[in-house]
Formats: structure tokens, sequence, C-alpha cells
């Protein structure tokens, strides 16, 4: 039989705990006691507002927040990082509880949010968070939508798990890991079958693994596993809240289209702060160190100007540190990265105006794509899967 609205699928072992669903359903029984859950009585009740079916229970979650309000998605250079950081509303549910239910906006489903554990620095002045936070209630997909369905952050390990049923009905399920040294990237495809049992979809499964998430993706390549990549894994990314995550770094961008020009308020503070890091004062050279750093996308296009051989010795190593920190592509050249169509396509994305009106003026004239200068997400998405 074809399918056409599958339910949700078991999550993989390793994000059962104690190695059964049915634990984990367990707890949610519990904990919803004070949420005020109760039973479905009627049969032609299918819906009841406000409240999330779970394991056959009308559950109502403690409160709606964003995934911002539980999770911190920080990408620093070429590298991602993952962090639990729960809000002060998100901190007072949890307070007490081992386990909460919420709702997540832009999100369909109920989500479990387990904190786990917190790991405190030796001055107790900051503290690591881990914890789960998992998708739970009884929803059917929504063919073509790419859902997220799990955030799991341990202390040397993170994985974000989502799924997206096609079209034909077959399941594509995308893993994003980050351990210790590396990033992996498991993207797999069920085969679906019409009601004739003929195969209009063939299962496929690639993985990518690299030091940094850039390395699997980097602009100019046609593998097409690097571009299911590019199509699963961004629009993940940007669900957590990191619309920039596939985007070219400042100095990319300023390198590849280095005809726009800095404004002139960024040139008089770039002035400042090179004065300020020659300073005799240790604390008026941390200032600008930090100001630098804080500041380098609108910073960037000057600082990319400056003769470094000019500078003084620490100033020139704190310049040269902000720049590189601000590329991900620092070993294409200028020509390299506008002769790529993912890096101009990807430079849409970018907050200044000029940069991406010159994407698009190169894209039409050396691809032929009409692009607008506003896209949204989408829109871009769907420029990446053009030939």
């Amino acid at each position: 039989m074809k399918r056409t609205t599958p339910r949700l699928g078991p999550m993989p072992r390793f994000f059962r705990p104690c190695g059964m669903p049915a634990a984990l359903l367990c707890v949610i029984a519990v904990s919803s006691i004070s949420q005020a859950s109760f039973a479905q009585t009627s049969p032609d009740a299918f819906t009841r507002p406000g409240h999330k079916l779970i394991a056959g229970l009308w559950t109502k979650p403690l409160a709606t927040v964003d995934f911002a309000d539980i999770l911190q998605l920080e990408s620093v250079g070429r590298d991602l990082r993952f962090q639990i950081n729960p809000s002060k509303q998100v901190e007072q549910l949890i307070r007490g509880r081992r386990a909460v239910l919420i709702e997540i906006n832009d999100s369909r489903f109920g989500w479990h949010f387990d904190l786990q554990s917190r790991v405190w620095n030796p001055g107790r002045t900051s503290a690591a968070n881990f914890g789960r936070l998992l998708a739970v209630s009884e929803e059917t997909y929504v063919p073509g939508v790419l859902e997220l369905r799990a955030v799991i952050i341990t202390p040397r390990r993170t994985d974000i798990v989502a799924q997206r049923v096609e079209p034909t009905g077959a399941i594509t399920s995308v893993t994003l890991t980050r351990s210790d040294a590396a990033i992996s990237i498991d993207i797999k495809r069920d085969e679906a079958r019409d009601q004739d049992q003929n195969v209009v979809a063939p299962a496929f499964a690639y993985q990518f693994s690299a030091p940094h998430f850039w390395a699997a993706t980097q602009s100019g390549s046609a593998n097409e596993a690097v571009r299911a990549a590019r199509e699963f894994v961004g629009p993940m990314l940007r669900q957590l809240g990191d619309r920039q995550a596939l985007t070219p770094g400042p100095s990319d961008i300023y390198r590849a289209f280095d005809d726009v020009e800095p404004l002139p308020a960024a040139r008089q503070l770039v002035d400042t702060l090179l004065a300020d890091l020659s300073n005799t004062d240790p604390a008026s050279r941390n200032r600008a160190a930090i100001e630098l750093r804080q500041a380098s996308t609108q910073l960037v296009p000057s600082l990319l100007r400056i003769d470094l051989d000019s500078l003084t010795q620490g100033s020139r190593l704190v310049v040269q540190k902000v720049i590189d920190d601000a590329s991900r592509y620092p070993d294409q050249t200028p020509q390299q990265l506008r002769s790529s169509r993912d890096f101009l396509v990807e430079s849409l994305r970018f907050p200044d105006r000029k940069v991406r009106q010159r994407a698009a003026d190169i894209l039409r004239s050396q691809f032929q794509i009409d692009a607008p200068i506003d896209p949204s997400d989408r829109e871009i998405d769907q420029l990446h899967l053009k030939a």
C-alpha cells in the first residue's frame, strides 16, 4: 500500500531513554499529571485546542517558547557550537522537575525537554548544560516539509535529527552530529513503492565527516552528496535560529566583492580602534580588541584595506585574527568565490544590500539566473537546486 501520510517513526535507539520508548512515555505521563492532562474520552474528539496527543493522552504543554529560549547555536568562523542555554522562563519551568512538556513556536509538535545535568566551571561563574529536546506528540507529517525531531546535547557530542516525507511517501532522515573533533552528516532515504510494488523512489544514503561543517559544503562543488547536505542541513540549522548557517563569512564576502566600499562611519571607527590597540593602557587595548571582534561584520571591509605591515606587531595579530575568524573559505581566491554559483546564491542572505545586489548581478551575467535581491530562505534553497 502506498504511504501518503505516514506517522512519526520510532526514534533511533540511542535517543531512547532506558533503551525503550515506553520509558520515555512513562516519564511524560508522570510529569503531565501536574500539567492538567486527561484522556480522550470521545471518539469524535480528534483535536483539543491547546493540547497535544501523547500516548493516547491529551496533554497541555506548560508553555510556548522559541528554540532560542532553550538552545544556543553559534557559528564561529568555520565551526559550529551548540549549547543548552535556558531562558529565565524555561528555567522556572524545569525547576523541581526532571522533564517538562512544552510547545515551540513554528513547530507542530509537543516537545519533551529534559535538562539532565549541569557542569559548573571551577569558579562557578558559568555552567555547561546537557539534556534532550524530543518531539513526542502524535502528529502526521506534512509531505515535503523538513521538520526537526530531536536535539541531544551531551558533554562530548551533539545530535540534531530531522525528517521529511517526500511526495512519493519515502521518508528522508537527516542527522547532524558534532563531536569533539569533527562534524558528520548522515542523510538516508528509504525506498518508496507504488500500489503495484514498483519502485518509484530508490533508497539512498550519504555520509560526510569533516573537521568543519563547511569542509563538507565547500562552495563550487557539484558533488550530489554535498548539494544534498545544503538542501537538508541548512534548513535544519535555520529552524534552530541560525539563518547565516551556510552564508559565507564577512571576509569571504568582501574579498569577493572588493568593489563594495566600506561605510565612512566604519572607517572612522576602525581608525579609532586601531589607535586604542596601540595604547599603552592594557585595558584600552583589550576593549578595542573585543569591539573589533564583536563588530567584525561591519568593520571587515575597512580591515581588509589596511596595510598590516604598517601596524605594530600586537595590533597586526589582533586585526589578522578578526579577519581570519570572519572567513569560512580562507583557501579560495576572490576569483574562485565569484565563479561559484553556490557562493553567489548564499551571498543573497548577507545583510549588506550592496553585496546582495552584486551577487544577483553576477548570477544573471554568468549563470543566466534571475535572483531577487531580497529573497526568502525558500527562494534561495530553490536557486541552489537549479541546474
